[in-house]
């Protein structure tokens, strides 16, 4: 059973500095103070693969929200369903997409890393991991054979789902995870955006996204478009 248990990693925010970038000099404060913090925090749990969270700090609220974007990720299979959002430049219909490809691929990790989020957003964690679960789509069968052998050694079905959100190092170690191609990836990814682009925090009053980092998210649902991210056919 230890075997499976996967250890999480509590990701901290280093102590927030002074100094503002010239990039950021004239952008409201939701820009200017959070921002160096939260990239830091990004892109640490990104460079290690894992969008891991210490699992104690996980509210009921954080489970509600991605079961939401689960659900929502699923509904972008439903032809017709193009998530409009003024946030978001308007979603071509899925016969205008072309399933292209890219010789040479971006990274689905950096281009999360680039949409920039408020460090103590109440739903900044599950947007993460919502994120993480548009982009990559994991191999059902060998998930399957993966969870069979978990059950065998005793975990419950909460058990395997938490470690699965949470702590996905063995997910990703034993089950491949393509990236599907643009006409489905634009809407999983869309829907992610649309759900929690405009959420409120309880505290700040402020949305999880700013005007900065729909620009970011309609950069990268326009890389998604051309092809720069989804795994071509055949490659693993």
């Amino acid at each position: 059973m230890d075997r499976y248990n996967v250890q999480t990693i509590a990701v901290h925010a280093p102590a927030q500095s002074s100094a503002t970038s010239e990039d950021n000099g004239n952008n409201h404060e939701e820009e200017g103070s959070d921002e160096g913090n939260t990239v830091e925090v990004v892109v640490q749990s990104l460079a290690e693969d894992l969008f891991s969270v210490n699992s104690e700090a996980v509210t009921r609220h954080d489970i509600e929200l991605i079961r939401a974007a689960a659900e929502q990720i699923r509904s972008a299979a439903i032809p017709g369903n193009l998530f409009p959002c003024e946030g978001l430049t308007p979603s071509p219909s899925p016969a205008e997409i072309a399933d292209i490809y890219s010789c040479v691929l971006g990274d689905a990790f950096h281009a999360m890393k680039r949409l920039i989020t408020p460090m103590h957003h109440e739903a900044k964690k599950a947007f993460f991991l919502a994120l993480r679960d548009a982009f990559f789509v994991r191999n059902k069968e060998k998930l399957e054979e993966l969870m069979e052998y978990m059950r065998a050694d005793g975990l419950s079905q909460e058990e395997i789902d938490k470690n699965m959100l949470f702590s996905p190092t063995l997910f990703t170690d034993c089950v491949d995870r393509p990236i599907p191609p643009p006409r489905l990836l634009y809407f999983r990814v869309r829907a992610v955006f649309v759900l929690f682009g405009k959420m409120v925090d309880s505290e700040s009053k402020k949305p999880l996204f700013n005007k900065k980092t729909w620009k970011s998210a309609n950069n990268v649902l326009n890389e998604i478009l051309s092809g720069y991210y989804s795994d071509p056919p055949g490659v693993q």
